[in-house]
């Protein structure tokens, strides 16, 4: 039996994107020390979910219902998406080999490019450069609040376009898909393909490398597609709502910050700052880089005036700081749904298209590393063969990639607490 990707959105690493409106984000990093509270909660509630998981399943026999319990795994298979599975995928097998070839190219520039992202992100620390995070994401612990609800959606579209595209590989090279499900090991969660092992070694070195990059290629085309819906985010939202922003609203408030103290609240839209109009973040960060510390300013919101005296910048002690994270504002064309789905609901939708970009990418990313059980790893023991390299040289070779890229992954998730603590996206 082989399990194409059980990790698929199972062991998801985020690499710090450099967007700017990702800077918005609640994005806290908090040494250990700090977190000991927090995780020894989060620890209870996961041995309470599975405690309740293994009495469920010592009363009732999930097996009849395709799910099968082990300590901390809980999988469902399911054999109704088979025949949807193996009929797309016999059709038009000629296309779809095109197709997969294009993968198989895109999936190798992935594998060399991630590996080298792990190097130069280590070169980056010893030379005093700004590394990029790298840390898993794990739903509940690193990532909690509304970006979890966002995640939850983004890992949902990467999953099952990860693992459809798996089973229509498979299928345009005559495999047939045994089952398709889900899988849950520990706090992490994820999708499967399960083919069969023996037709999966009589495929030829090549045709195995269509199946074993499929998933990250469609990976890749999901990510640049929501990355297109990014940046035409005003056209996305012109049925329901105006494309030009006409203020900035609060999506979040630094506890005790000035906007705070003032009673401005997370939701408000501030139209102007002393008298000053705002047309969306660019405005806001315009004027308060002409203000100074300790200057009162008078910031005017839908919901009234709020005088705010301004405290030092963190990141620019000679500049005014206000305390909060603001998103452009579009107005409703239809002033009922604002006020029912309330000015923030274009942030929630642009928060959700970011974090499937984000992770559809890392996804596709990190899956090419040569690291067992990633489908870079299988990509490479293909190669290796194709080229009638000796079975005993292929597996050094493999066994010795696979320890460096390890090594690598591991440095930059420990690189990453040193320099950030544990990083929480909140």
């Amino acid at each position: 039996m082989v399990i194409i990707n059980t990790y698929s959105g199972v062991s998801i690493i985020i690499t710090g994107m450099h967007f700017r409106k990702l800077l918005m984000k609640v994005v806290i990093f908090l040494h250990v020390w700090r977190q000991g509270g927090f995780m020894i909660e989060a620890f209870i509630y996961i041995l309470i979910f599975w405690a309740t998981i293994a009495m469920v399943s010592s009363m009732i026999d999930l097996r009849k219902y395709n799910i099968e319990v082990y300590p901390f795994v809980l999988s469902f298979k399911t054999k109704r998406l088979n025949t949807f599975i193996n009929k797309i995928s016999t059709k038009y097998v000629s296309v779809w080999r095109k197709i997969w070839t294009v993968g198989v190219v895109i999936s190798l520039c992935l594998m060399v490019f991630a590996v080298y992202l792990l190097i130069d992100n280590l070169v980056a620390s010893f030379e005093s450069r700004p590394i990029t995070p790298v840390a898993p994401l794990i739903p509940g612990i690193t990532i909690t609040g509304y970006t979890l609800i966002y995640a939850l959606l983004g890992i949902t579209i990467t999953a099952i376009s990860h693992e459809l595209a798996h089973g229509i590989a498979a299928g345009s090279e005559g495999l047939r898909v045994k089952s398709t499900g889900l899988i849950v090991i520990g706090v992490l969660f994820g999708a499967f393909v399960e083919l069969d092992d023996r037709e999966v070694k009589k495929l030829s070195p090549k045709r195995r490398l269509y199946v074993f990059s499929a998933g990250s290629a469609s990976n890749v085309v999901i990510a640049f597609l929501f990355l297109a819906l990014i940046a035409t985010f005003p056209l996305i939202i012109s049925p329901i709502y105006n494309t030009s922003p006409t203020g900035v609203v609060v999506v979040e408030l630094v506890s005790d910050g000035p906007a705070y103290k003032a009673g401005i609240t997370k939701g408000d839209v501030i139209t102007h700052i002393n008298n000053t109009p705002i047309n969306g973040v660019n405005d806001l960060n315009k004027i308060l880089s002409r203000t100074s510390p300790n200057d009162t300013v008078v910031v005017s919101t839908l919901r009234g005036n709020f005088t705010v005296r301004l405290s030092p910048c963190p990141r620019n002690s000679s500049r005014g700081y206000l305390g909060v994270y603001v998103f452009d504002y579009y107005s409703s064309r239809v002033p009922l749904l604002e006020s029912i789905l309330t000015p923030l609901f274009p942030y929630h939708i642009y928060e959700t298209l970011l974090w499937t970009f984000m992770i559809s990418f890392s996804v596709a990313l990190f899956n090419m590393l040569p690291i067992p059980p990633f489908d870079g790893d299988r990509l490479l023991a293909s190669i290796l063969e194709a080229f009638n390299i000796r079975k005993n040289i292929r597996n050094y070779v493999r066994v010795t990639v696979a320890c460096i890229c390890t090594i690598l992954l591991l440095l930059n998730i420990i690189f990453t607490f040193m320099s950030f603590g544990i990083v929480i996206f909140s």
